[in-house]
């Protein structure tokens, strides 16, 4: 007789292991995602600030920090977002 609510216990235990090892692969998904979509948008504002910070280290350059900055920034952002298209063909192509 114990042996039998033992057995229901361990499996109930197993089930729920199982049931959280799923929802954790989905939660590190997520993130993996949300920072690989974060990064272009911080990018281009580093590369912004920077460009500013140079503009005031630089007085007689004013303009053209920010526009280098920007410049860096955006192709920064625009290879990150290549590298975000490239990984989700990836693990499209691979499947669940």
């Amino acid at each position: 007789m114990t042996g039998s609510a033992d057995d229901r216990v361990l499996e109930r235990f197993l089930e729920k292991r199982k049931k959280n090892r799923e929802h954790g692969a989905q939660y590190r998904s997520y993130l993996r995602w949300s920072g690989k979509a974060l990064e272009a948008p911080v990018s281009v504002v580093v590369g912004l600030l920077l460009g500013r910070f140079v503009d005031g280290r630089l007085p007689e350059l004013a303009p053209l920090g920010t526009f280098a900055g920007l410049l860096f920034g955006v192709a920064a952002a625009v290879r990150a977002l290549y590298r975000i298209v490239k990984a989700y063909q990836r693990e499209d192509e691979a499947g669940p």
